[in-house]
């Protein structure tokens, strides 16, 4: 992978660092000490400390789900370096980050872990809150391509970002919309009525074409698709907008 990971800091970081100025300093001490170490104890633990309180992974030592998506194909949640030493026990070849390259615990773990484990691994990023652009779809399809498969796929909680890559994937290979749709429920911990509910927005627009004209989705996709008429016609709802960026602080 080229290029230096991108310092992006989650809700809860931002937070921190807003109370507590002195938070900022500590995580660019820790970060620092540990970015280039983790093939030593004080380095893994140091970064399993960051994963664990900065990127909420305490919560993935508990609740931790790979789903299946199509055949070679699952999807899930961040991954510490033990869901990686399984998913490469079970036979996946291959790992595909949808957050894109930050410099924070839960990225460096990943990405040691599965050189560890012998897994290729990738990073595209895709939006949670964002209407999805024709630039980083072709990015996520082009990474997919590279994989091998079976190919394990995550966000940070597997609900918004994993759901709308699984759509991707589904919509590419001919299935009717409404069965890719279903890969954006509350099942997965998706949350329709917030930002997030652009998501399901973007497939409910390839929907109506779909319906009327039975369009492939690539044509769609390349002949019919606005994005900027997309995002000025969605408007989250308010309690939504709170359960998902206040309760669950999705990126």
């Amino acid at each position: 992978m080229a290029g230096a990971p991108q310092r992006q800091g989650s809700v809860a970081e931002i937070m921190g660092k807003a109370v507590f100025p002195g938070l900022s300093r500590v995580l660019t001490w820790m970060r620092a000490d540990y970015r280039d170490r983790l093939d030593t104890g004080r380095g893994r633990a140091l970064a399993w400390l960051d994963s664990m309180v900065f990127d909420h992974g305490f919560l993935r030592l508990v609740i931790y789900r790979r789903r299946p998506v199509t055949r070679g194909i699952y999807r899930s949640d961040q991954p510490n370096p033990c869901h990686l030493r399984a998913a490469a026990r079970d036979g996946i070849r291959s790992v595909l980050n949808l957050r894109g390259e930050r410099d924070c615990g839960s990225f460096h773990l990943e990405r040691w872990a599965c050189a560890r484990q012998g897994l290729a691994f990738e990073s595209v990023v895709l939006r949670s809150r964002g209407v999805p652009e024709l630039a980083s779809i072709a990015a996520f399809r082009a990474a997919m391509a590279r994989l091998p498969e079976p190919i394990l796929l995550h966000c940070k909680a597997g609900a918004d970002r994993a759901g709308l890559a699984s759509a991707l994937i589904l919509l590419d290979r001919g299935v009717p919309p409404e069965e890719a749709a279903r890969h954006l429920s509350l099942a997965y911990g998706h949350v329709r009525s917030g930002p997030t509910g652009v998501l399901d927005a973007f497939v409910d627009l390839y929907r109506q074409a779909w319906d009327a004209r039975r369009v492939p989705f690539r044509t769609w996709l390349e002949t019919e698709y606005d994005p900027v008429a997309l995002k000025a016609s969605f408007k989250p709802q308010p309690l939504g907008t709170l359960l998902t960026d206040w309760v669950l602080r999705r990126e």
